[in-house]
């Protein structure tokens, strides 16, 4: 079991957010969060996902796949692509 925090505001210093983490954590891993932020539902008024641009984004949610992936661990395959905190999508 873990947890991912959503939507924090203000940032990684917010007292929501410390709160969230400190009552979470004392149960099961916090295994990251997202911060609320426009690049998330802006996209879907556009028809695309929001990873096409870049940006921070991309790398919180490659991130939380990351820590995820590596709790649950699972393994890279060949034949599947995969987030790449550096470029988005890679072969």
């Amino acid at each position: 079991m873990g947890f991912v925090l959503t939507q924090v505001p203000g940032g990684r210093r917010s007292r929501d957010g410390a709160e969230a983490l400190e009552r979470l954590a004392a149960l099961a891993p916090v295994l990251g969060r997202t911060s609320q932020r426009l690049d998330y539902p802006r996209p879907a008024g556009t028809g695309s996902t929001g990873f096409e641009e870049g940006g921070t984004p991309r790398e919180e949610i490659a991130e939380l796949f990351a820590a995820v992936a590596e709790r649950l661990d699972l393994k890279p395959r060949d034949d599947v692509p995969t987030l790449s905190r550096d470029d988005g999508i890679a072969a």
